[in-house]
């Protein structure tokens, strides 16, 4: 849990306990907030990342010089199992690109959506 993302919950407090399922994620417990450093856990969102990798994720072992397409708005994840240095380069038909997690882009929707007090 970020400082950030902890500032936020203990704010939100009153408003987060007035959804059970936000709570239920946001929330120790659904009652206390997360504390700087803690790990916030989601089995339900674990359940759901396992169901779609057993059933639609796919997996490709490449090798040097091979050329990988990867569709339109579709997430990808690239892990380097090897033991020589991994090149990657990506190439875009825009002009903006950000790299970003997914918890990082958690947080900046909750942060735009609600406000600190």
């Amino acid at each position: 849990m970020s400082e950030s993302l902890a500032k936020f919950l203990e704010s939100s407090l009153e408003l987060l306990r007035s959804y059970p399922s936000t709570a239920k994620v946001f929330l120790e417990d659904s009652v206390a907030p997360y504390l700087a450093g803690e790990t916030m856990q989601n089995p339900d969102l674990a359940a759901t990342m396992d169901a779609l990798a057993e059933e639609h994720a796919r997996t490709f072992n490449y090798q040097a010089g091979d050329v990988g397409y990867v569709p339109f708005a579709m997430g990808h994840y690239v892990q380097n199992t090897g033991d020589t240095t991994l090149r990657f380069l990506e190439m875009f038909k825009s002009d903006h690109f950000a790299d970003i997690s997914l918890s990082t882009y958690a947080t900046g929707i909750f942060e735009r959506t609600f406000t600190f007090k």
